[in-house]
């Protein structure tokens, strides 16, 4: 997982400190949809992964690495959510953006929203 830290507040990103910034993912939950007669139903989620910006460079370099771990980590946290994913889909992408920290350091961020199909309606309340 690259030594990646969970960001405490992935729905602010700007609230969190340089140590979690500097090589950093988010889970953010969205809307949830359960179907009742079939029993399935659909979340959205957001990964976002955060590296520090070591300069123009490395910026190539470090784009292609935020996306693979990206990639990477986002099938390892859907494995983590359990059996009850019946179906993931990719449904957009932010593309890289900027961060400011808070000593005036800068941080790439990359965030790509996914929507999960599930099969028990316990995925809604354990989320």
């Amino acid at each position: 997982n690259m030594g990646l830290r969970q960001l405490p507040n992935p729905y602010s990103l700007e609230a969190n400190s340089n140590v979690f910034l500097s090589n950093g993912f988010g889970v953010l939950l969205g809307a949830a949809t359960y179907d009742s007669l079939n029993g399935e139903g659909e979340r959205e989620i957001v990964l976002t992964l955060t590296v520090q910006n070591l300069g123009i460079q490395q910026t190539v370099s470090q784009i292609k690495t935020l996306q693979d771990a990206l990639t990477s980590n986002s099938f390892d946290i859907i494995k983590q959510l359990g059996s009850v994913v019946s179906n993931f889909s990719y449904q957009s992408d932010s593309g890289i953006e900027i961060l400011g920290g808070e000593d005036g350091s800068e941080y790439l961020t990359f965030s790509t929203t996914i929507n999960v199909r599930y099969l028990d309606r316990g995925f809604i309340a354990n989320c």
